[in-house]
């Protein structure tokens, strides 16, 4: 079964849905973007191009028709209308989905053919079916790791 782009963006947890254009005022700078709020980073692009991370998103407001964010750049305006303003704050609200989420490892099984070095795929493994090879067929399985170089 084919699935869109789109569709499997969402899955992994990357466009969070929020793509618009915007108007920006940064630092002295200001001017038409394309403003895209993604699991992992804000990016505008267009006459101001930036890339602030989630992580250094320090807060959010809403008033009337612009977006008040304090980036540990310094603080952001983003005018998107009063109604995209309030999507975007539910949007930077709703907790980042975990690599378990990522994964779906709520709903699939796991086959661990080795060790699992890497401590992040190793904590979200943790609580997820573990399933054998005479098991029904897992969601993920991990193989093996190799490191190339």
């Amino acid at each position: 079964m084919a699935i869109g782009a789109a569709r499997l963006a969402q899955r992994m947890g990357g466009n969070m849905g929020r793509d618009v254009q915007a108007q920006v005022l940064f630092a002295g700078q200001s001017g038409l973007v394309r403003a895209v709020l993604e699991s992992d980073a804000l990016i505008l692009r267009g006459k101001v191009r930036l890339r602030f991370p989630r992580a250094g998103l320090l807060g959010w407001q809403a008033e009337g028709d612009d977006l008040h964010l304090r980036t540990e750049a310094g603080p952001v305006v983003l005018t998107l209308g009063e109604a995209e303003a309030a999507r975007w704050i539910a949007a930077l609200m709703r907790p980042l989905p975990s690599l378990h989420d990522k994964l779906g490892l709520a709903k699939a099984a796991v086959w661990v053919m080795t060790p699992v070095d890497d401590a992040a795929l190793s904590s979200a493994l943790k609580g997820a079916v573990q399933a054998t090879g005479a098991d029904a067929t897992p969601g993920v399985a991990v193989l093996g790791m190799a490191v190339l170089g």
